[in-house]
């Protein structure tokens, strides 16, 4: 099981590093106790492998792009491909997500051939759909949030064949989705290209230069807009303003500097982008609700 299930890992521009499976079977198992994250949430990233969650217990706010979902234990959801997500906990309760990652290929069937033609890209390729909601109150819903805990259980498993068998189960979610799809108003989850490219240049460059100096007109240029528009584009997308997102990664990043090394405060402060160790205690503060030398001990 150990081999299957995984932590989610990001490279520096939170797209998601972690090669999903193999070539031979591109799919992988996640599984998520979100009030463990030192943030209590999954941060923005996004991936070209279609991702499907299941929540096992609590709740989650799900954001993709400029729609949300409140999930509920045992309801599920499909993300669509390359799609802004973040996710975080409902409750201070216990919250575990047992998820799969895969490409398209896996129930595509090659390029060209009728599945992928006629069922899996009429999806993947939908501008309007960044993601379906799997709702237990309705018998569709409780079906596909089924299937993903049947392929999740088989993952745990992974006795001889069971490759073949969450294949069977993630064909299936999407058979679901393509015979429900007339009850779902796409329109509602309008996907705007534009503003997502905008947003994902954004988080390259402040994961690239986190460490310096930045200030919003930095920002606006990275994406040549002016920094009114650059504000407004980013905090209708994230929820946050550009400087407040700035201010989180630092603080991500130095939770696990504290954890992981020895360094004095002062130079993990220095080091993520902070002009002053006060400073840095307080917003570390603000975000974790305790110093950075109580973390550091707390996480010995």
């Amino acid at each position: 099981m150990e081999q299957q299930i995984i932590e989610i890992i990001v490279d520096e521009n939170k797209q998601q590093l972690e090669l999903f499976g193999t070539p031979m079977f591109p799919c992988k198992a996640c599984y998520s106790d979100i009030n463990k994250f030192v943030t209590g949430d999954i941060s923005w990233h996004w991936h070209e492998e279609i991702e499907v969650i299941r929540v096992k217990s609590g709740s989650i706010h799900l954001y993709l792009d400029n729609s949300d979902f409140v999930l509920n234990e045992g309801d599920g959801v499909f993300i669509n491909s390359n799609i802004l997500h973040y996710i975080r906990a409902g409750t201070s309760e216990e919250c575990i997500l047992n998820s799969l990652v895969f490409n398209k290929n896996l129930i595509s069937g090659g390029v060209q051939s009728v599945f992928e033609q006629n069922f899996v890209n009429p999806i993947v390729e939908n501008k309007n759909l960044s993601g379906i909601a799997f709702y237990k109150n309705t018998s569709w819903g409780e079906e596909a949030s089924a299937c993903i805990k049947n392929a999740f259980s088989q993952f745990e498993k992974s006795e001889f064949g069971y490759e073949i068998l969450v294949r069977e189960y993630l064909s299936h979610i999407w058979y679901i989705m393509l015979k429900n799809i007339q009850d779902l108003n796409l329109n509602k989850n309008n996907r705007n290209d534009l503003n997502s490219e905008r947003i994902k240049n954004i988080l390259s460059f402040v994961h690239k230069n986190y460490n310096k100096q930045i200030t919003l007109n930095d920002i606006a240029k990275v994406v040549n807009l002016s920094e009114r528009e650059c504000l407004r584009c980013f905090k209708n997308t994230l929820g946050i303003s550009p400087i407040q997102y700035i201010l989180k990664y630092r603080v991500s990043i130095a939770t696990k500097m504290l954890r992981e090394n020895k360094d004095p405060i002062t130079i993990i402060s220095d080091a993520v982008g902070f002009d002053s160790p006060s400073y840095f205690s307080k917003i570390f503060k603000r975000f974790i609700g305790i110093t950075p030398t109580q973390y550091r001990n707390k996480s010995k």
